[in-house]
């Protein structure tokens, strides 16, 4: 019996289908999706990047752009090897596909699949980062004191260990992050009030904090 030999690609091609797939579902999508009659409506990425690998699918000019830049991204995670700093095992996956010339691996084309959105996702917490730099300080308030705020949302992260949205807002020339049990969207601006918990080098924490 002849032994089947897996199609290898370009992995220039690869990024830029992975990109074209991105475009396609509108983001990163893991599993599939289906409407109410248990009809396929989207296709996982990881699928759908086969269809430009194999020419099924057109790959843009914007595709291929994009995907150069999600490689270049993903090679820079060489200063974390070159620093010492520890890498999780997707981040090795992401540097070992992008120093590569080709491959044939499923695995390889699974996980370019989804960097796009990482590379989204990093471009995202440049820029809290940055405006977090902005408003760096703490309340002028007394541990224990009451407070109504006006603040603007720059960063939501979601605990499963403590089952609780874990949110960082900017305020005049202060930053504070207290919990929610509801996702805030970024960007997002409320009125709050809350009890001061702690101040920390950067930031106040607040507690019982309540949208009004």
């Amino acid at each position: 019996m002849a032994r089947y030999n897996r199609p290898s690609y370009s992995v220039s091609d690869v990024f830029a289908a992975s990109c074209a797939a991105h475009r396609v579902n509108g983001g990163y999508i893991k599993y599939a999706e289906y409407d109410e009659e248990g009809n396929v409506v989207k296709q996982p990425n990881k699928y759908v990047i086969r269809e430009f690998l194999v020419g099924s699918a057109e790959v843009r000019d914007e595709d291929r752009d994009f995907g150069e830049k999600v490689r270049q991204y993903c090679s820079g995670l060489t200063f974390k090897v070159i620093t010492g700093d520890r890498m999780s095992e997707f981040e090795q996956a992401m540097l070992s596909i992008a120093d590569k010339e080709t491959t044939d691996s499923n695995y390889d084309i699974a996980v370019a699949s989804s960097l796009p959105a990482s590379y989204e996702r990093s471009l995202v917490r440049i820029e809290q980062d940055v405006r977090l730099r902005e408003h760096r300080g703490t309340l002028n308030e007394d541990i224990g004191k009451k407070v109504e705020l006006n603040v603007e949302v720059v960063r939501c992260n979601y605990s499963n260990n403590w089952d609780t949205h874990f949110v960082t807002a900017v305020v005049n020339d202060a930053v504070v992050f207290f919990a929610s049990r509801n996702k805030l969207e970024l960007g997002s601006k409320f009125r709050i009030k809350g009890k001061v918990k702690a101040h920390k080098e950067d930031r106040t924490q607040l507690s019982h904090v309540k949208l009004i």
